[in-house]
């Protein structure tokens, strides 16, 4: 058999000071924005459930198209607005104030696809709360992710990364991540960190559009789930396969045992999106 070239992985390149001081200071404002008290942000029961919906990628684009901003735009915004439908309907002051979404994504190279391991950076977004108008929301999201990735807060994330694992062994780091998501850990979390600098954790995965097949069998949709985090009783996986776009929920039980209203609450913000996005094809509707 032929041998198989695997390449070197590319070394890490060293970040612009400028960038740098630039991705502090996004991290700093995301971290010390104002929030709410959210009912799953609270130290984990252990005990978790799920919940799953989808859309259909076409109204995802048409959003994307008729408002801009990118589909993962459209997704924070409709996620954003889920959240505050919910903090409205606990009473909660949403005036001026942020849901926090970390959004983990995928810094391998190309040239580093047959390395071991995982290299994940976690970017920031911040989603404003208290906004009546969808349309509003959404635009307010667009700049902050403009000015985000024209700061080069993905780079700089990558940079840091990629020092970290450098400095400590992969066996460290895995210890490190098991230690995380251990329940000793989340126990210590109501003593360690009382109230969390995240509100949810966003996993937004773009797949294939072909069809899987298992012999004759066609896979027509999927759910993908991620696991809980320190004092953060809600996670969302968005998954695109075959026109559509898949999200998996995974809440805490005790803190959240809503989660299923949770979904038609998104749903609903979907819907006002949409109509905006498509007021002809909405007029027609009611008039039918």
């Amino acid at each position: 058999a032929a041998d198989i070239a695997i390449p070197e992985p590319k070394q890490p390149t060293s970040c612009d000071p400028e960038r740098t001081r630039r991705f502090a200071d996004i991290m700093q404002e995301f971290a010390h924005s104002p929030g709410v008290q959210l009912p799953f942000c609270r130290p984990l029961s252990g005990r978790a459930h799920h919940a799953a919906t989808s859309f259909g990628l076409r109204e995802l684009r048409s959003i994307r198209s008729a408002l801009g901003g990118t589909t993962n735009d459209a997704l924070l915004a409709i996620l954003g607005g889920a959240v505050d439908r919910l903090a409205q309907k606990l009473g909660l002051d949403r005036a001026n104030r942020y849901c926090r979404i970390v959004q983990p994504a995928d810094v391998r190279q190309s040239d580093e696809q047959y390395t071991e391991g995982n290299y994940l950076a976690f970017l920031p977004a911040l989603v404003p709360l208290g906004v009546s108008n969808p349309r509003e929301r959404l635009r307010r999201i667009i700049n902050y992710t403009e000015d985000t990735k024209a700061s080069g807060v993905r780079a700089a994330a990558e940079s840091y990364l990629r020092n970290m694992s450098r400095q400590l062994p992969p066996p460290l780091l895995k210890l490190a991540f098991q230690l995380l998501s251990s329940p000793v850990w989340h126990k210590l979390g109501s003593a360690i960190m009382p109230m969390p600098a995240v509100d949810l954790y966003l996993s937004h995965v773009r797949w294939t559009d072909d069809t899987i097949r298992l012999g004759e069998l066609r896979m027509t949709g999927l759910t993908v789930l991620a696991p809980l985090t320190l004092n953060t009783g809600l996670s969302c996986v968005a998954f695109t396969y075959a026109g559509r776009m898949f999200i998996g929920l995974t809440a805490d039980v005790v803190t959240f045992p809503e989660v299923d209203q949770f979904v038609r609450e998104i749903h609903l913000e979907f819907g006002e999106l949409l109509a905006l996005a498509e007021p002809a094809s909405d007029n027609h509707r009611s008039a039918v």
